[in-house]
């Protein structure tokens, strides 16, 4: 610093003194901040620059002609230079120019890889740095333009800047490289020679690092495309036709080739503008540019260029992104402004393999259907179709967020410009085009490329054309990969497009998954059963079915109504129309009934269908599809809460279709049944206006009978419902139609079946409020239990009805009871089938049989059975069997004291009864009959006291005994009795002193009815006498069997021994009956009799005298089959008492069985032989000695 003052005292050179005295002045006055950084000097100058004072400018102006003084050496220029950086004036750099194009004259000089000197590569580096957007205007000169070109052109690192060896290009470029740079020049032409002179020097560099730089400058361009226009036309992008006739060959050659050249380097230019556009911040009238660049992408298809396909994405980029621009500052009514071939971006999109290419087309599709929505329906399957093909097929975020956007662009305006009529064909066709990708798509992107293209296309609308097409293509592969028949799918479980299909819809709302199945239950409807022939089928449908077969159009029909059964039973569907917003339920239930009316015409269908192809192949696949129909009807049934499932049912039953009415009352039965639990209190009130509407649609005749069953099937269900939540009055009317029903002549079977079951029920809930309408609807009940059914299900009603009526009014019924009762005795003999499982309208018989006995009083009962028992005596003899079954119940369910008081009315009629075998004969019907009077009739004395026991039993006997002589067939009736009593009471009979006077009785029968002492018997003396009178001694052996066999109190002592054994014995010779007969009597009721007989008197004193008895027999040699009774008997009695009989008797006894093992006969000789074998055995010793005395 104190040079420079010492400076301030000399005077000279450029400087006057005022003007050197300040300068160094002001160095002075800033000692401090130049001590510490050098460089603050250009900024002290900077003020000067600033400042408009003369003598300032004078300082700038003498320091440049230093400067650009040709006698001053250039290593003292520099650092003037140096600190003449900081004043950015046009004119102070114009002065300087000459310096630089001096330097650049070196530069030209030097030898490849010598570089400049270091003074003129820092006074040429510091004239660079005054290239500033302040000083931008010196481009418009000559020189400035002059010096920035060869600055721009040379990028030769020939700048010696003692650190670092560097280009001017890139010590210009890094000063003039910006936005504010360009912005700053005032003319377009400039812009425009500068924006063309980067381009081109782009294009030509070879150096990597030097075009990178220079495209960052290209990016700071802002022109309008005007201007742009015109620097593209000046590509000539085209090139002229080469005369071969006015050249020679290798001219020729030489000249095409360096064209192919030149027009190489003007594409690369084009692209070099196409990426400019791209980022050009500030682009005015950009729809100016598209119609240029139209016509270039049209050259790049007659063009054969390396470079062509990078070509035409750039031209495509730059369509997009003006397109955009344009949009945004002119909205989308661009059409007359905007030049697009559209044809000529689907030429790209056919011409190229490129993804990119694609892409790049299909957004300025996608961008050109809002401008030109005509033109782009034009080819919109052209875009599809190759979407299909090819875009869809890759796996790239980028790809499939391109289809997203041609999808919201396209179809959208395909919707809004189609005919409504064909719209549905034109969608489907856009969505086949992804359907048919579907197998190739990649599984992560599958669901969110349909779930927009259903959203796009109307998902409320069109929603099931996706699933309809989906379900079509499985057809179609299904088919061809032989697994395509519902059988299969039943085994294998839901398709894998069926699958699909069900997730896409799961991700719409419930309302919207309901409004497809509608439109797709309707499409299927409106199919054919087979395929129609090619002139009678619709050429305008979503499907082309002139390629399908019937067999895969009936597998469409089978994939859909399997789909929507999957649907409306999965947990998804259930849970979105459970958790439904607010204010759905209306349109809701609009859907659900659309639905249900559509499914029930259908299933309507494919029962006849079912019907008629029962016998046929096809009748397989029909009941397969009836199967899933029913499970789509219960889906939907499944899903409705109480409330909305009325309202759609009552909509449905207002259809004019009778098969959509049955359908939906059948709807309303399945939730009203008892196993349901589907309606709660809270919903009586919605369900009370059913009863007149199911009234109104059961009574009136030209209804079709299969919905008038319905609807009384439907009353009956309510009305058992309402019953526990209304008052009875309400339900009145049901009563009042039902037997008005069931009293008309004219009503068809199935209705009166019905309307007798809703009998049943009002009389349950009604009760006494019947009382006044029963005798109408008694007597009508009656009838039908009179008349011949072939069929039960009437019966079975009446009877319903019957049952209700005695378990609700049985105090009402007393007129009715004697028919009644005859009427249920009479079908239970025609409904008896014992070779059968005991059936529906057996156990309801048996029932009602019961119900009677139990709530009837028996004061009233018991004279209507005995009125009911001469009614049926006439010519119902079977009947009687259950008379007296009912008359067993009640004597069981009666009070003994009660008992005792009806005693007289109940003898009465079983002494009516009793004189049956006599009035009737013996027939096995009458013997059934009878055993059921005496099985009714111990019944009866079970519940009385012994002395009434006694009494009645005496009086019976008294009853058979007594007219023996002249109605000897009561006396079978009566041991017939005593039999079954014996068996009862067992031994209590013989304490109750009821054997002593029987026993007496029996012994003179057994004397009496011997043909060994009479002839005849006390029946008489024919062949049928002898019959009853073997069936008499049969009975008594069986009665005096048990009688021995529960003789536990020594009953039978040595007198009544002596009075039975020899009548007893006596009749292994009593021929009565034939041989069949005596056979049958000696084995299975003799020798049973006799031996209980031995058993009980337990003396074996006694027993020598029973055993001489039998065995005199054995000596009867002219009557073999008695000498074979009695060793039966014989051998009988050694089985059942073994040693202790044949210890005592042996002695006896060998002589016996020595004289007939020497029978002639050899059926006696074996049975000896078999007794004598048996008798060793028993006592263990060798008995051959007895035989040789």
């Amino acid at each position: 610093m104190g040079c420079v003052k010492e400076l301030t005292k000399i005077v000279g050179g450029g400087l006057s003194q005022d003007n050197h005295n300040l300068l160094l002045k002001t160095l002075l006055k800033h000692d401090e901040e130049l001590i510490a950084d050098e460089s603050h000097c250009s900024l002290i100058l900077s003020e000067f620059g600033d400042k408009p004072s003369s003598k300032g400018l004078q300082i700038i102006q003498g320091l440049l002609e230093v400067v650009t003084s040709e006698h001053i050496s250039l290593h003292l220029k520099v650092p003037i230079q140096y600190i003449l950086i900081g004043i950015t004036n046009t004119s102070v750099l114009l002065n300087l120019l000459p310096l630089a194009n001096s330097i650049f004259v070196k530069i030209a000089s030097l030898k490849p890889d010598a570089k400049l000197d270091v003074p003129s590569s820092l006074s040429l580096y510091y004239i660079l740095l005054c290239f500033t957007p302040t000083t931008s205007g010196v481009l418009e000169t000559e020189a400035g333009w002059d010096v920035f070109i060869k600055a721009i052109n040379c990028s030769a690192a020939v700048l010696n800047l003692h650190k670092e060896i560097v280009s001017p290009q890139s010590i210009l470029m890094d000063q003039v490289m910006s936005r504010k740079f360009f912005t700053s020049i005032a003319t377009e032409e400039v812009q425009a020679r500068l924006w063309s002179i980067l381009i081109s020097r782009v294009a030509e560099s070879e150096n990597p690092y030097e075009a990178a730089q220079l495209r960052k400058g290209l990016r700071k361009v802002s022109l309008d495309a005007g201007v742009i226009i015109t620097k593209i036309e000046s590509l000539q992008l085209s090139t002229k036709a080469t005369s071969i006739r006015a050249a020679q060959a290798k001219r020729i050659k030489q000249k095409v080739q360096k064209d192919q050249e030149n027009n190489l380097l003007s594409w690369k230019k084009l692209g070099l503008m196409l990426e400019t556009i791209g980022v050009m911040a500030s682009l005015g009238r950009p729809w100016l540019l598209v119609g240029p660049l139209c016509q270039c992408l049209h050259q790049t298809f007659t063009k054969d260029l390396v470079i062509t396909e990078i070509v035409q994405q750039q031209l495509l980029s730059a369509l997009l992104h003006l397109l955009q621009k344009s949009m945004a500052e002119k909205g989308e009514d661009i059409s007359k402004d905007v030049q697009l071939n559209v044809e000529l971006i689907v030429q790209c999109i056919r011409s190229s393999a490129s993804p990119d290419t694609h892409r790049r087309a299909l957004l300025v599709l996608a961008i050109a259907a809002k401008i030109f929505p005509d033109v782009v329906m034009h080819n919109m399957m052209s875009i599809f179709t190759f979407m299909g093909t090819s875009l869809l097929r890759r796996d790239d975020s980028y790809s499939f967020q391109v289809i997203h956007q041609t999808i919201q662009s396209i179809v959208p305006t395909l919707i809004k410009c189609e005919k409504k009529e064909k719209l549905q064909v034109k969608l489907a066709q856009v969505c086949q085009v992804f359907v048919d990708a579907l197998p190739d798509l990649p599984e992560h992107r599958r669901l969110p490329l349909f779930t927009q293209l259903a959203t796009t296309i109307d998902v409320e609308q069109n929603l099931w054309l996706l699933v309809a097409l989906m379900c079509d293509i499985h057809v179609i592969k299904g088919t061809a990969n032989e697994a395509s028949m519902p059988k299969d799918e039943e085994r294998k479980g839901v398709p894998q497009n069926v699958q699909f299909a069900l997730m896409l819809t799961s991700q719409f709302s419930g309302v919207t998954q309901v409004h497809a199945c509608c439109k797709l239950m309707e499409y299927i409807i409106n199919l054919p059963e087979e395929k129609e022939e090619e002139g009678t089928q619709e050429v305008d449908d979503i499907i082309n079915w002139k390629i399908h077969s019937t067999k895969q159009l009936c597998h469409f029909k089978y994939t859909c109504i399997g789909f929507m059964s999957h649907l409306l039973s999965s947990e998804s569907f259930i849970g979105q129309v459970c958790d439904k917003p607010e204010g759905l339920d209306g349109e809701l239930q609009e859907l659900y009934q659309q639905l249900l009316e559509k499914t029930m015409c259908f299933l309507r269908t494919v029962n006849e269908l079912c019907d008629a192809n029962k016998e046929k192949p096809s009748g397989k696949f029909w009941s397969s599809l009836q199967r899933k129909v029913i499970s789509v009807l219960d889906g939907i049934n499944a899903v409705l809460p109480p409330s909305m499932l009325l309202k759609v049912v009552g909509g449905l039953m207002k259809s004019p279709l009778p098969a959509v009415r049955c359908r939906a009352i059948e709807l309303l039965c399945a939730k009203l049944q008892p196993n349901a639990n589907f309606f709660r209190a809270e919903n009586v009130e919605d369900l009370l206006p059913f009863v007149d509407i199911l009234q109104k649609i059961g009574f009136p005749s030209e209804e079709l009978v299969e919905t008038r069953q319905t609807s009384l099937y439907g009353l009956q269900l309510l009305t058992k419902f309402l019953s526990a939540h209304v008052d009875a009055k309400v339900l009145e009317p049901v009563l009042n139609l039902s037997i008005r029903m069931v009293c008309w002549g004219n009503v068809p079977d199935r209705v009166v079946t019905q309307a007798l079951l809703v009998v049943a029920e009002s009389v349950a809930a009604l009760k006494a409020i019947v009382v006044p309408r029963l005798s109408r609807l008694l007597p009508a009940i009656l009838k039908v239990l009179s008349e011949n059914q072939e069929a039960d299900y009437r019966l079975l009603a009446a009877l319903t009805a019957i049952h209700k009526l005695v378990e609700n009014v049985p105090q009402f019924l007393s007129p009715y009871l004697t028919p009644l009762v005859c009427c249920v005795c009479r079908l239970c003999v025609l409904k008896e089938d014992p070779a059968s499982k005991e059936s529906r309208l057996q156990i309801r018989l048996a029932a009602v049989r019961d119900l009677l006995s139990e709530h009837i009083e028996p004061r009233i009962f018991i004279p209507c059975l005995t009125q009911a028992y001469e009614k049926l005596a006439e010519n119902d003899i079977p009947a009687i069997q259950f008379l007296l079954a009912i008359a067993e119940n009640l004597i069981s369910r009666t009070d003994s004291k009660a008992l005792t008081v009806h005693m007289p009315v109940l003898l009465n009629l079983f002494s009516k009864t009793l004189e049956i075998r006599t009035q009737k004969g013996d027939s096995e019907v009458i013997i059934k009959v009878e055993t059921s009077i005496i099985s009714t009739m111990v019944r009866l004395l079970l519940r009385l006291n012994e002395h009434d026991n006694m009494a009645i039993f005496n009086s019976l006997q008294r009853w058979a005994v007594d007219s023996s002589d002249d109605n000897p067939t009561r006396l079978i009736t009566f041991y017939r009795f005593a039999d079954q009593l014996v068996g009862t009471l067992k031994v209590l009979f013989i304490k109750a002193k009821l054997a002593d006077s029987l026993y007496s009785h029996a012994v003179a029968m057994l004397e009496r009815n011997n043909s060994l002492n009479h002839h005849s018997t006390i029946f008489g003396s024919d062949e049928d006498a002898e019959k009853k009178s073997s069936v008499l001694i049969s009975v008594i052996l069986d009665t005096l069997t048990k009688v021995f066999t529960y003789d536990s109190v020594s009953f039978i002592n040595q007198e009544r021994f002596k009075m039975m054994v020899k009548p007893l014995i006596d009749q292994l010779e009593n021929k009565h009956g034939g041989e069949e007969a005596y056979k049958d009597r000696v084995s299975n009721h003799l020798m049973p009799c006799v031996i209980k007989f031995t058993v009980a008197t337990a003396d074996d004193s006694l027993w020598k005298e029973l055993n001489s008895e039998i065995l005199k027999r054995v000596r009867n040699e002219d009557d073999t089959p008695v000498i074979l009774a009695a060793l039966t008997t014989f051998e009988g009695l050694v089985d059942s008492l073994g040693e202790d009989y044949l210890q005592p008797l042996l002695a006896d006894t060998m002589p016996y069985i020595t004289e007939v093992l020497e029978n002639v006969d050899d059926d006696v000789e074996e049975a000896s032989r078999n007794v004598f074998s048996k008798m060793e055995s028993i006592l263990g010793d060798n008995l051959r000695a007895y035989l040789n005395e």
